[in-house]
């Protein structure tokens, strides 16, 4: 963006700006590279037409969140522009419009996180995605323990393997249900009293 002579706008806040931007938009697609072309993500795509059971975020949480981050990237982008644009000095909302892209970018990069959040079982093998990196494999027969999460209004379960998390899933995640009777037809050891071991 070229600023008009005796612009009301910190050169130096619209680089610094335009540089998170780009190094966030950078990282996210070398490790979307990295994540689909790694060994795991070709024996995960190998595997999607035995997938029993998927658990993800719901698909309006995911729409509210990418629209809430096209709209404040747009309002940020337009106080930029006015700000640069003005002839009263303003430079306080240059600031204001480069935070405010800066948090619908963070929005839109949470919103694609979410998207690739999910966990699929097969018969063979549990997968975790968790945000750009590439799926965990795990096996049912890893899971030592499945720890209850009360968390806010929506509870989950977190499954360990001895004291490492390999996933937690939230009662409010479609799927959440489907993945406790598996549990409980694969694992019935894991659940003592209806409860979690």
């Amino acid at each position: 963006m070229s600023l008009a002579k005796g612009s009301s706008v910190d050169p130096a806040v619209v680089l610094l700006g335009t540089l998170a931007l780009v190094a966030m938009g950078l990282v996210a697609v070398a490790s979307a590279l990295a994540a689909r072309f790694s060994l795991t993500a070709a024996e995960w795509d190998a595997q999607q037409q035995e997938v029993l059971v998927v658990v993800s975020v719901d698909r309006w949480r995911r729409i509210m969140v990418r629209t809430a981050g096209v709209v404040v990237l747009v309002i940020g982008a337009t106080i930029v522009w006015g700000a640069a644009t003005t002839p009263d000095p303003q430079p306080e909302m240059g600031i204001v419009g480069t935070v405010a892209a800066l948090m619908g970018a963070s929005f839109l990069w949470l919103a694609h996180a979410m998207t690739r959040m999910r966990i699929e079982i097969t018969r063979e093998a549990i997968w975790v995605s968790r945000s750009v990196r590439a799926p965990l494999r795990t096996r049912v027969q890893d899971i030592t323990r499945l720890q209850v999460r009360p968390s806010g209004r929506y509870g989950g379960v977190a499954a360990k393997a001895g004291r490492r998390t390999l996933f937690t899933a939230s009662t409010a995640m479609p799927g959440y249900r489907d993945l406790i009777s598996c549990f409980e037809d694969k694992r019935p050891d894991l659940f003592l009293a209806g409860g979690f071991r």
